[in-house]
C-alpha cells in the first residue's frame, strides 16, 4: 500500500504471491524521507526490494494539495 503522511491509504498493489506486510510503512523508507525533505522529484539509490529478492531504484515525486501543503510521495 501507498499511504499519505497521515497513514491514509492512497493506493494498494495487488500481488497475490506476496503476503501482506503489516509492518511496512513507506513513510519510513529512505526514498520517501528524501523526497519529502528535497521537495522535488528524484531517484533513489539502488536498494533491496521489500517485496522480493531483487535490487530496485525508485523514482519519486512529492505530492502537494491545492494550497501547496505536502500530502505524500508518489
Amino acid at each position: 500500500s501507498y499511504v499519505d503522511e497521515n497513514g491514509h491509504e492512497l493506493l494498494r498493489e495487488y500481488r497475490p504471491s506476496v503476503p501482506p506486510h503489516l509492518e511496512y510503512d513507506n513513510r519510513r523508507r529512505d526514498w520517501y524521507i528524501r523526497t519529502k525533505n528535497l521537495g522535488k522529484p528524484n531517484w533513489s539509490g539502488v536498494y533491496a526490494s521489500w517485496f522480493s529478492t531483487q535490487f530496485v531504484i525508485t523514482a519519486s515525486v512529492p505530492m502537494r494539495n491545492i494550497q501547496g501543503k505536502f500530502i505524500g510521495v508518489l
